[in-house]
């Protein structure tokens, strides 16, 4: 990550909303951001109760997930 470039914090929600607000047809569901998230230990920063991502990052892991056909068999298994 660039250090000068602030993070786009966002909750699972934020992120897919963001998502959809980019494409009202995108089948990613907020069960498949959070598995994306857990799967590959996404790291997060509490803030009170909320859990906030780098959306940035979690795109990033989204795109590979895609990019990868082995990645594409286990996300097969997600949807």
């Amino acid at each position: 990550m660039n250090e000068n470039k602030l993070p786009k914090l966002r909750t699972v929600n934020q992120i897919y909303e963001d998502i959809h607000t980019g494409d009202s047809h995108s089948p990613i569901s907020k069960n498949f951001i959070k598995k994306v998230i857990t799967q590959n230990n996404i790291p997060f920063i509490a803030v009170g109760v909320k859990k906030m991502y780098d959306e940035n990052i979690v795109f990033e892991y989204i795109g590979k997930a895609f990019t990868s056909k082995e990645k594409l068999e286990n996300i097969s298994k997600i949807f």
